[in-house]
C-alpha cells in the first residue's frame, strides 16, 4: 500500500486545528516527581509530538489534592498533579515541548475512584451512590451534593490551569468507569435526587463540570471528552444510550468524542492480544452517526493501512493510540512518509499497563528508549563482539552501532532472532516486531556472521575491544528418570526445529526439520505445522505452567492437541500480569486445558508422566509428547573464561540468568543498558 493520505489531512476541534487524524491517547506513565513534571515525562510526550502525532493528550490529570498521600488505587500514583497554581510551571514545560515539535496538546482531567476535598482529609473511596467501586476500590461512599459542588469547582480550576500551562485543550475522561462515567451510568447511579434517577439528571454532574470549565478557562476554550461508547455491563449504558447523550453534551460545548468500550469491571477482554484489531471500531462508528463534531476511536488499533482505511471510509474522524505510540513515537512520520516496514509495532504484551496497574513507571518491551532522545555518540569508536543474535544481542548491537562502535554479531544457528523466531511461531503478535528487529540489523549494516559458534579461541582471533555475550540461557534443570526419552522435547529443541534443524533423532524429527529449514523465513506456516503430529503429537504434557508453559498451551490448544499444564505450585501463570492473565487463564479452561496445579513430576514414561500431588496422591498423565517449559537460567561459561583476556566482557538477556522468568521486555533492555555505556 501507498501511504496514508487521508489519515494526514488537517482536521479542526473547538479553536484548534491539528495538522492530521492521529492523536495520542492519555496514558499515565510514572514519570512524575510526587505529582510533579519532570524532564522525562515532558521529553516523553515531546517525542511523541516530534513523531508526527497531530494531538498529544498527557494524562491522567488529577484536580483534587493529592500531597502526602498513599494511594490505594494504585493508577493515581501515576499520574500528574494539576490542583495546585505550583504545578503550572511543569505543565508549561510539557506543553511547550510538545509544541515545540509541531503537535498540539491536550490535558485530560481525571478522578478514578478515589477523592479527597483537600489535603486535610483522607483519601477515600467515593461516587454518586455507594457500593462497589470497581477492582482496585472495593467499596465507595455515597458523595453529598456539597461535595458534588466542590468537585464541579476543582475540575474548572484544573481547566484554568491547563489553559494557564499552555494546553490547547482540555479533554474530560468520562469512559471506563472513572468518576464521569459513574454519574452517567445507571450501573453505578442509584441516587434519586437532581444528580441521578433519569438519563438527564444523570448527565446533570457531566454538564455542571462542563459549564465550571467554561467559566473558569474562558468560554472559547476547546473541550472535549474519552466516553465508553457501551459499558458492556449489565445494567449500564449501552451504545443507544450514548447516543442519545451525545446532542446534550456537543450543545454543552464538547468539541470531539474519542470513544473507547467498557469498564474495568467488563467481563470480556477489551486490550489484550486476542482482541480483534479494530474490534470496536463499530463504537466511533455509531457515535459519529449522531454527533455534528469529529469523533476519534481507539483500543487495538496499531496498523496504518486499517486506520487509513477507517478514516477515509468515514467511520470516524480520527484514530486514537496509546501502546503503539509507546512503541513506536514516530509512527505517525513512518506511515505517512510510506516507510511501513520500519514502524516499530507494538505486540500486545500488555506489560506497559500492567506496570501502570501497579503504580511504576511504564516500561515498554520493544522500546527501549521512551523518551525517544538521540543515542549519544562515542568519542573513540570500539571493536565490538556480540555473542548471540537473540533480541538482548541485536539490541545491544542496534544501539551500539548507533553510537558509532563497529559491531559484529556472531551467531551459531543458520538465522538471527533467537527466542523471538520462536515467538513469532507461536503467537503471530511478535512477528512484525521479530522482522522489524532484523531489518534494523540489515539497514545499519551490521556485520553477521552466521553458524559461527563462539569459543574463547574464537575470541582471540578476533581481538574485539569489548565482548557482549547474548548466547541465551541454559534450561533449566529436571533430573527425574525419563527426561532424556525421544518423547520429551525442551525449549531449545522447539527453537532448533521452527530454525530448520533437528536436535533430536529419528525419522519424524529429520523431516520436520526438513520442512522446517524450507518455511522457517515463515513463522505462518510454521504455526500451521504445529497442527501437524510432527514433532509434536496429540497428547501432550507441558511440565512448566508459568508464561512459556501458558504460551506453548495456548497455541497447541489452538491446533487441535489435548493439552495437560503440570506446575509444581500453587498459581499458573504467576509471571504473566495481571492485565492478560485472567484473560489467558479463562482460554485455556475454556479450551479444555487440563490444569495440574502443586503437582511435582516424579518420571518420565514412554506413555506419560508420572507425577505426585500435594496430598501425596500418585498420578499418571497420559501423552504422546512431553514438553518441557522450566524457563532458562544463567549462562556464564563463555564470560567465564574471557575475564581477564577482553577490555570489557558483558553479560546480557537470559545469559545473565533470572530464574527462568526473564522475557523479551527484560532482555531488549538489558541490550540496551550495555548498547548505551560502552
Amino acid at each position: 500500500m501507498s501511504a496514508p493520505k487521508k489519515l494526514f489531512e488537517p482536521i479542526k476541534v473547538g479553536n484548534v486545528e491539528l495538522k492530521n487524524r492521529v492523536m495520542m491517547l492519555g496514558v499515565t506513565t510514572g514519570f512524575l516527581d510526587n505529582y510533579y513534571v519532570t524532564d522525562k515525562y515532558a521529553n516523553f510526550m515531546g517525542a511523541r509530538a516530534r513523531g508526527g502525532t497531530g494531538l498529544v493528550v498527557i494524562g491522567s490529570a488529577y484536580p483534587f489534592d493529592l500531597s502526602g498521600v498513599t494511594p490505594r488505587y494504585i493508577n493515581i500514583a501515576s499520574g500528574v498533579g494539576i490542583w495546585t497554581d505550583d504545578q503550572i510551571p511543569g505543565l508549561s514545560k510539557v506543553a511547550k515541548n510538545i509544541h515545540d515539535n509541531g503537535g498540539k496538546a491536550a490535558c485530560q482531567l481525571v478522578i478514578c475512584s478515589e477523592w479527597r476535598a483537600n489535603k486535610d482529609n483522607p483519601l477515600e473511596g467515593v461516587g454518586p451512590s455507594a457500593g462497589a467501586g470497581g477492582p482496585s476500590v472495593k467499596e465507595v461512599r455515597e458523595l453529598t451534593v456539597d461535595e458534588i459542588r466542590l468537585i464541579v469547582d476543582q475540575y474548572g480550576e484544573g481547566a484554568r490551569r491547563a489553559r494557564e500551562a499552555g494546553f490547547d485543550l482540555v479533554e474530560f475522561h468520562a469512559g471506563i468507569g472513572y468518576f464521569i462515567n459513574r454519574f452517567l451510568s445507571p450501573y453505578s447511579n442509584k441516587r434519586t435526587d437532581e444528580y441521578g434517577g433519569t438519563p438527564e439528571k444523570r448527565m446533570r454532574f457531566f454538564l455542571e463540570v462542563i459549564e465550571a470549565c467554561k467559566a473558569k478557562a474562558g468560554a472559547d476554550f476547546t473541550l472535549a471528552a474519552r466516553i465508553s461508547g457501551d459499558e458492556l455491563l449489565e445494567g449500564g449504558n449501552k451504545i443507544e444510550d450514548v447516543q442519545k447523550m451525545i446532542p446534550v453534551l456537543e450543545k454543552a460545548g464538547l468539541a470531539y468524542f474519542n470513544v473507547q468500550a467498557g469498564w474495568h469491571e467488563s467481563p470480556i477482554p477489551l486490550v489484550q492480544q486476542w482482541v480483534p484489531e479494530g474490534a470496536f471500531v463499530y463504537l466511533g462508528e455509531a457515535i459519529k452517526k449522531v454527533a455534528t463534531v469529529p469523533v476519534a476511536v481507539g483500543y487495538r488499533l496499531k496498523d496504518p493501512v486499517m486506520a487509513e482505511e477507517i478514516v477515509a471510509a468515514g467511520k470516524v474522524d480520527m484514530i486514537a493510540m496509546a501502546r503503539q505510540l509507546i512503541a513506536d513515537a514516530d509512527w505517525a512520520n513512518k506511515a505517512r512518509a510510506g516507510r511501513l516496514d520500519d514502524i516499530r509495532k507494538c505486540i500486545t504484551c500488555c506489560r506497559c499497563m500492567d506496570d501502570n496497574f501497579v503504580g511504576v513507571p511504564i516500561t515498554c518491551s520493544v522500546n527501549t528508549n521512551l523518551e525517544g532522545l538521540p543515542e549519544a555518540p562515542v568519542e573513540k569508536p570500539k571493536k565490538v563482539m556480540v555473542v548471540g543474535g537473540g533480541p538482548a544481542g541485536l539490541e545491544a548491537a542496534r544501539v551500539a552501532t548507533l553510537r558509532g562502535h563497529k559491531v559484529t554479531v556472531f551467531e551459531k544457528g543458520k538465522r538471527l532472532g533467537g527466542l523471538t523466531t520462536l515467538a513469532s511461531v507461536l503467537n503471530s503478535e511478535m512477528e512484525p516486531f521479530h522482522d522489524w528487529l532484523l531489518k534494523q540489523v540489515k539497514d545499519l549494516n551490521i556485520e553477521v556472521k552466521l553458524g559461527s559458534e563462539v569459543k574463547a579461541d574464537t575470541v582471540d582471533a578476533f581481538k574485539p575491544d569489548v565482548v557482549i555475550v547474548a548466547a541465551g540461557g541454559n534450561p533449566m534443570d529436571l533430573n527425574v528418570p525419563g527426561i532424556d526419552s525421544d518423547n520429551v522435547i525442551s525449549s531449545h529443541d522447539i527453537e532448533a526445529f521452527v530454525s530448520g534443524q533437528s536436535t533430536k533423532k529419528g525419522l519424524m524429527w529429520t523431516l520436520a526439520a526438513k520442512v522446517g529449514k524450507d518455511v522457517a523465513g515463515s513463522p505462518a506456516l510454521m504455526r500451521k505445522m504445529l497442527g501437524l503430529n510432527f514433532p509434536i503429537k496429540k497428547r501432550v504434557a507441558i511440565i512448566g505452567g508459568q508464561f512459556a508453559g501458558c504460551e506453548l498451551a495456548l497455541t497447541l490448544m489452538e491446533k487441535g492437541k489435548q493439552v495437560r499444564i503440570i506446575e509444581e505450585t500453587k498459581r499458573l501463570g504467576a509471571d504473566i500480569g495481571p492485565v492478560t492473565r485472567w484473560v489467558e487463564m479463562d482460554m485455556l479452561r475454556k479450551g479444555g486445558v487440563a490444569m495440574e496445579t502443586l503437582t511435582k513430576v516424579k518420571e518420565i514414561a514412554d506413555k506419560g508422566v508420572k507425577a505426585t500431588r500435594e496430598d501425596g496422591t500418585e498420578v499418571f498423565f497420559d501423552a504422546d509428547t512431553v514438553l518441557l517449559a522450566l524457563g532458562l537460567k544463567e549462562n556464564m561459561e563463555l564470560a567465564d573464561k574471557l575475564k581477564g583476556k577482553v577490555p570489557e566482557v558483558y553479560v546480557v538477556g537470559e545469559s545473565a540468568g533470572g530464574g527462568g522468568k526473564k522475557r523479551l521486555r527484560e532482555a531488549m533492555n538489558s541490550g540496551r543498558d550495555v548498547g548505551a555505556k560502552i
